[in-house]
């Protein structure tokens, strides 16, 4: 049982996390802000590179975070309903991660 409360936790801190950071770092996939130079052009897509690749790694702990929440429903843990619903909260703003990927393009 305690096993299964540390796997638990593990998934709610890494949901947390995730959610956090993408609180953070959302005003990146909805900024439209232009440069008024080449220099200024070049740091702004500067820093919207080190944020893609960000985004690339919080997609990755997205994908785990899914595979994880199916192995805890799946084997029925006690939590299921509390799991299932940080699960649909998290998937429910990844869709800005696609956004921002296609701006990427």
């Amino acid at each position: 049982k305690q096993w299964y409360q540390r796997r638990v936790r593990a998934f709610m801190r890494e949901v947390k996390e995730i959610s956090h950071w993408i609180d953070e770092h959302e005003v990146y996939s909805k900024a439209t802000q232009l440069g008024y130079d080449l220099e200024q052009n070049e740091a702004l897509r500067e820093e919207f590179e080190k944020f893609t690749i960000q985004l690339t790694d919080t997609g990755k702990s997205l994908d785990f975070i899914k595979e994880h929440s199916v192995q805890l429903q799946n084997d029925r843990h006690t939590d299921f309903k509390a799991i299932k619903e940080q699960t649909e909260s998290i998937s429910a703003r990844s869709p800005m991660m696609s956004v921002t990927k296609i701006r990427a393009i």
